[in-house]
């Protein structure tokens, strides 16, 4: 098993007020205990520690309300082998039918790069992750938990008549060289059975736009190599134009945002 403190995990949760699990990682076993399938189906809220769950709760809301992406959730979830809560960096990102992210426990990073490429807001939702140094640099980042009160249900539009942009997820296999394409979430911008299990980048005609985002695949993919680790949710962006048709060939330029877990790489995208 690797270290704890260097694995992590992809998650997608519905956009429903429970944010109910779509999907994990093989990781989160190691990391937290459960296996994937004791997690399907079931509300994220079941993991989180009981003082968390009414601020994680409004904070997913608002992450659909304002249709965030690269925020980053200091948080503690449930272990279920050791029956403890354990300190934890949740990086997610709104990508049409889901919010999909990675989850690792919250150790202090070099440069504190992860909370600084966080570009959609650092929440910080317990008063256990005031001992990591991004705190003593940023003040401002404020303990979030007494920020975000009530009940998504007092607000004025319900969550399930809340509408996100068009964005689509892809998995990417992070153990070999190619950007094989494991899962995609919709066809909003390309069809799904059109790019899975297949090299995305035989969907960028452009070298240039193959060489910049295997540049920031390796850039999500070997963060924290000198620990003798894997990455575990720093952001990385990028802008290529894609094949979304061959009859006739279209292209369309999309904008990305990655990040790495041990398991995939995480590649949301959007129409530019």
């Amino acid at each position: 098993m690797d270290n704890l403190e260097t694995l992590s995990f992809v998650i997608f949760q519905d956009l429903s007020e429970d944010a109910v699990w779509g999907y994990a990682s093989d990781s989160v076993k190691d990391l937290l205990g459960w296996s994937p399938e004791e997690l399907l189906g079931t509300t994220f809220y079941n993991i989180v520690h009981p003082d968390e769950v009414d601020a994680a709760r409004n904070l997913h809301y608002e992450h659909i309300q304002d249709d965030k992406a690269a925020t980053l959730t200091y948080l503690r979830l449930l272990h279920k082998g050791e029956d403890k809560y354990a300190l934890c960096a949740f990086s997610r990102s709104v990508a049409h039918e889901f919010i999909v992210g990675a989850i690792s426990l919250a150790v202090d990073d070099p440069g504190n790069a992860r909370a600084a490429m966080a570009r959609g807001g650092v929440f910080v939702l317990t008063p256990e992750a005031e001992h990591l140094s991004f705190r003593n640099w940023n003040r401002r980042v404020q303990l979030s938990n007494n920020i975000f009160t009530g009940s998504p249900n007092s607000y004025t539009i319900p969550i399930e008549d809340l509408h996100t942009s068009d964005r689509v997820c892809l998995l990417l296999d992070r153990f070999n060289s190619a950007a094989n394409v494991l899962h995609c979430t919709n066809d909003v911008i390309i069809k799904a059975d059109m790019i899975t299990f297949k090299n995305l980048f035989q969907s960028i005609p452009s070298e240039t736009d193959q060489a910049s985002l295997g540049n920031a695949i390796h850039v999500v993919k070997n963060w924290r190599t000198h620990f003798d680790g894997k990455a575990d949710g720093i952001f990385a962006v990028c802008r290529f134009n894609m094949e979304v048709s061959k009859e006739p060939v279209t292209l369309k330029q999309v904008e990305g945002i990655l990040a790495a877990t041990s398991d995939a790489v995480i590649l949301v995208l959007k129409p530019a």
